[in-house]
């Protein structure tokens, strides 16, 4: 039993310092240097986004195109969006980045949690 705890917890340990490296993105200047004006995909279902220095976003899921506007308010970056022409509803998630990928989660920090590559 305590050689399966030993090891659960090096595992832990292990793991720990990955996660340790991922930072959120805490200011609208940060986000734009990070972030905006490049196209970022996520490489599980091939969807992506590029978020435009005009306030507008641009981007597809599938086959669907993805529009909208987008803000920062506070600590958020704040969605205004139609996905193949139907509106999507509003939503305001936390960023985060490794320095190399970003990640985002939706419901300011309490929803899903979606990593995306930089766009070639």
């Amino acid at each position: 039993m305590r050689l399966t705890f030993l090891a659960l917890a090096l595992a832990l340990s292990t793991t720990s310092p990955a996660l340790a490296d991922w930072k959120t993105i805490q200011s609208k200047a940060d986000l734009q240097k990070i972030v905006v004006g490049k196209s970022w995909v996520n490489p599980k279902n091939k969807s992506w986004f590029r978020l435009r220095r005009n306030g507008k976003l641009a981007g597809a899921a599938g086959k669907d195109e993805l529009a909208g506007a987008w803000a920062w308010k506070s600590r958020y970056l704040c969605f205004d969006r139609t996905l193949g022409g139907k509106k999507v509803p509003s939503d305001c998630v936390v960023v985060q980045t490794d320095g190399k990928q970003i990640a985002t989660v939706r419901q300011q920090g309490k929803g899903r949690r979606s990593v995306y590559i930089r766009k070639q």
